[in-house]
């Protein structure tokens, strides 16, 4: 099917790719790009949406509004500004394509009331290659899938086996602990209480997030940064050059 959009939107769009003190100005242009050929190659009953890039409350990765926003615009799509800044970009545009698939709910009518990853929304990102659980939690089935052919075809970089864990909704149990070295120190995500891992860089056992040392800016602030779930025990040792491996966890959509 056709882009068609609204005609503030189509000049919203204009607006953001001339924005020249834009940081974002570069990623927005993509976006829509990206938006247009997901559109097309996977048939979406959508159209061509006001894509906002914000920072948003921890544990949103994105967001789709549903009707009009406060300024009457119609199709709004969110992308937090720090998974932009610190996932890998196959990852972003996955969650690009999740909230494309809410507008496409969204708009032929298969939006449950309170329930937004319904059986219809499921099926319909299983078909594309994304498995989405009923609260948003969002895996990547295994190569080849509609997606993933997309987009090696497009040349963007991904993993072999992508196994791109994005708890979408929020709900994820780990919790986030850091190393003590500057400027960039290393974050890792667990799900168990005990956690006795010491960084090879800086010598120093990781201690959880709230224990950090006054001043230290949160992770929401450290710009890109290695960000790894690891299996759960203790003794682990945690070196920079396992980054490589990293499974980068991008949390949170809200509906």
């Amino acid at each position: 099917m056709n882009v068609v959009a609204e005609k503030i939107n189509q000049e919203l769009k204009q607006h953001q790719i001339n924005a020249e003190d834009w940081d974002y100005k570069e990623d927005i242009e993509k976006f829509h790009l990206w938006t247009k050929i997901l559109i097309f190659e996977f048939k979406l009953e959508s159209f061509l949406p006001v894509i906002r890039i914000a920072k948003f409350k921890r544990g949103t990765s994105g967001c789709f509004r549903a009707g009009r926003n406060g300024f009457g615009l119609l199709n709004e799509i969110g992308l937090n500004q720090e998974i932009i800044n610190k996932c890998d970009y196959w990852e972003v545009l996955g969650v690009l394509l999740h909230e494309l698939l809410h507008s496409e709910q969204y708009n032929i009518g298969n939006q449950s009331e309170g329930t937004y990853h319904n059986r219809k929304f499921r099926n319909r990102a299983k078909e594309i290659g994304l498995l989405v659980d009923t609260k948003g939690l969002q895996k990547y089935i295994s190569s080849p899938t509609p997606f993933i052919n997309l987009l090696r075809d497009n040349q963007v970089d991904i993993p072999d086996t992508p196994v791109g864990i994005l708890p979408l909704s929020g709900q994820s149990k780990s919790k986030l602990w850091i190393c003590q070295c500057q400027p960039r120190p290393v974050h890792v995500r667990v799900a168990i209480k005990r956690f006795r891992a010491r960084c090879l860089d800086c010598n120093q056992l990781f201690k959880p997030e709230q224990c950090r040392k006054p001043g230290k800016k949160s992770s929401d602030h450290l710009g890109k940064q290695s960000t790894n779930t690891i299996p759960t025990g203790t003794g682990f040792i945690y070196t920079r050059s396992n980054s490589n491996k990293k499974q980068q966890i991008c949390k949170g959509v809200e509906q």
